[in-house]
């Protein structure tokens, strides 16, 4: 364990034991619209292998346990309508998964419905079918697959070198390097360096992988009570978009899911909880776009408008990011006290 993982270890039991602290918690968790997030919960797999903390299917199933102790579990739409604790005084708590993966096949929805949890999963759309990998997705991917390490520096450096963009030392440096590339070039990016990676045709490892949600997999976990939204079309870095951008990574795609799965309402969560500057996210949710918009800065205060919510991860150290950031209060983020890069 490291430094960091030890010490938000410490803060989350400290939030959770500690009779004083815990009563603050508890006391604030009750004052709160409580939404946690997961990306992929199985065993390790090379697209999500730059990402994967040790989220297995059965640790997943022991986090519910222990949260369904001091929480009640409700929908999204339930949770973003709650005004305040009944059932016995537990908060209440909804359940959401960024990146479109596919729930059921992995087993997680069993896990999902053993609990008697309702979860949303939000899509890029993108990605929806298995058409494409989404492009960080794609690099750990190429990253994982191709056997010499060095082999893929030099794949990825070679690609930012012709780009003028930041070259790296070592594999792992990738992720990092790539984050502030062009929202425009990220794909083609990201294709360039597979292709120079030589491990074969990205359409033949999707064929195999299948990551990520078909049509008929949205379908059965929409039949099993659960619910869709928007991730966005391709996950882009949103507080760098401009009004045109906005409209074919978040309206479209969201005006095309509302119409092929017949939804009511389409919620949306933002990659990397990179917010859309206010006057623009302000106009896409009065103009009925989206309805509601959601970060990763832990859990905001009920009256919080819906376009301002936020989320709380269960990919790194949950006690620390369900417990301790309530306690230590939105700045400290989700896997990690300063930063991170798992939140894609």
């Amino acid at each position: 364990m490291t430094v960091e993982r030890g010490l938000q270890s410490t803060i989350g039991t400290l939030a959770q034991s500690a009779p004083i602290l815990s009563a603050y918690v508890r006391r604030r968790l009750q004052s709160s619209v409580n939404i946690v997030y997961a990306h992929y919960a199985g065993e390790p797999v090379p697209y999500f292998a730059d990402f994967w903390r040790g989220l297995t299917v059965d640790r997943f199933d022991a986090i519910l346990t222990d949260l369904a102790r001091r929480f009640r579990f409700v929908t999204l739409a339930e949770a973003l309508a709650d005004d305040g604790p009944a059932h016995g005084g537990k908060p209440t708590l909804a359940v959401t998964f960024d990146d479109g993966f596919d729930l059921i096949a992995g087993g997680v929805a069993d896990v999902l419905d053993r609990h008697d949890v309702r979860a949303t999963s939000f899509l890029i759309t993108s990605c929806l079918d298995n058409r494409r990998l989404m492009w960080r997705h794609s690099l750990s991917a190429a990253r994982a697959l191709t056997p010499d390490p060095s082999t893929f520096v030099a794949a990825f450096n070679g690609v930012a070198a012709s780009a003028r963009l930041p070259q790296i030392r070592v594999a792992g440096a990738a992720q990092r390097s790539a984050a502030p590339w062009p929202h425009a070039r990220k794909d083609e990016l990201a294709d360039a360096v597979w292709e120079r990676c030589d491990i074969g045709p990205p359409g033949e490892y999707l064929a195999a992988a299948r990551p990520y949600f078909d049509d008929a997999g949205v379908r059965d976990w929409l039949r099993r009570g659960h619910t869709i939204g928007l991730h966005t079309h391709t996950h882009p870095h949103c507080g760098e978009l401009g009004a045109d951008d906005v409209i074919d990574e978040i309206e479209r795609p969201a005006a095309w899911l509302r119409e092929r799965y017949e939804l009511d309402r389409v919620w949306f969560s933002y990659p990397f909880g990179s917010r859309l500057p206010d006057a623009l996210e302000r106009d896409v949710c009065e103009r009925g776009a989206i309805d509601c918009a959601l970060g990763i800065e832990g859990f905001a205060s009920r009256g919080t408008p819906l376009r301002r919510l936020e989320r709380s991860s269960l990919d790194g150290v949950v006690a620390f990011s369900v417990y301790g950031r309530v306690l230590l209060g939105r700045g400290a983020r989700p896997n990690g006290l300063s930063g991170s890069n798992t939140a894609l």
